[in-house]
């Protein structure tokens, strides 16, 4: 496969970082390695690593290998090391924030919306794919305890929205598909044993993760917090030509 130029590139504040982008793949880059925890289909759980991938699939996308396509990008990138996730939505769209040696990078797409213990009957590549990176050396707790302050802050944003499962009509907290990497770039001669909500480092990414998320959804899924009464009784499974009807008989007497 030829080598690939990238359409943009963003030098991120925390030195040796930058997030390039390509027409249906971003990556993070690192000068150094990195300690990710993550459930990404290529090189997902505990690793080290100086490049994760976001790559954009096709609608309805399945295959049993999906770590084959990203594979591939090894070999564009002249690399053995990504930790590579997937999703139908724009990653071009991605949004970036950074403040205080924490830097998330967020796509979201909602059209896989589900609530946990439901039986899914619908399948699409609805995806949110978040990448935390923590300039500070967290230890292995640490790492967890990230993906639960992460998972937090995008079942927020469903909450604030109102988002729905597309199954149940149900208040959904995800999508089925969804995909979290935290990496730690190691820095500080202190390891951060905590991450949680009630931490300074926690509530800096909950925060953040918060903000790219809700910007994504609204930006890039129409899902506005304004939107009409009508739409939102769609996404709780009610049929409102039969409640009218029913109105209006009720109002004929």
């Amino acid at each position: 496969m030829r080598t690939m130029e990238p359409n943009k590139v963003i030098e991120l504040p925390t030195k040796g970082l930058r997030l390039e982008i390509y027409d249906s793949v971003i990556i993070l880059r690192s000068d150094e390695d990195m300690r990710v925890l993550s459930s990404a289909v290529k090189n997902g759980g505990l690793c080290t690593s100086k490049n994760i991938l976001n790559m954009s699939v096709r609608w309805m996308y399945y295959s049993p290998t999906p770590e084959k396509e990203i594979e591939r990008y090894e070999e564009v990138f002249g690399v053995d090391d990504i930790v590579g996730m997937m999703t139908a939505a724009d990653v071009k769209k991605a949004v970036v924030r950074h403040q205080e040696g924490v830097t998330v990078v967020a796509t979201a797409g909602v059209s896989n919306a589900a609530s946990p213990g439901e039986e899914v009957e619908i399948w699409h590549n609805g995806t949110i794919n978040i990448i935390v990176v923590v300039e500070n050396k967290l230890k292995d707790e640490a790492l967890a305890n990230s993906i639960i302050t992460i998972t937090e802050a995008k079942t927020q944003v469903f909450n604030m929205l109102d988002i729905r499962s597309v199954n149940s009509g149900m208040p959904a907290t995800g999508t089925t598909t969804d995909c979290v990497a935290v990496a730690s770039l190691g820095r500080g001669d202190e390891a951060i044993r905590y991450t949680s909500s009630g931490t300074d480092i926690g509530r800096t990414m909950g925060k953040l993760v918060f903000e790219c998320v809700l910007d994504n959804i609204i930006l890039n899924n129409g899902l506005s917090p304004k939107r009409s009464m009508i739409r939102r009784a769609s996404e709780r499974k009610i049929d409102v030509k039969v409640h009218l009807d029913l109105i209006a008989d009720i109002v004929k007497g």
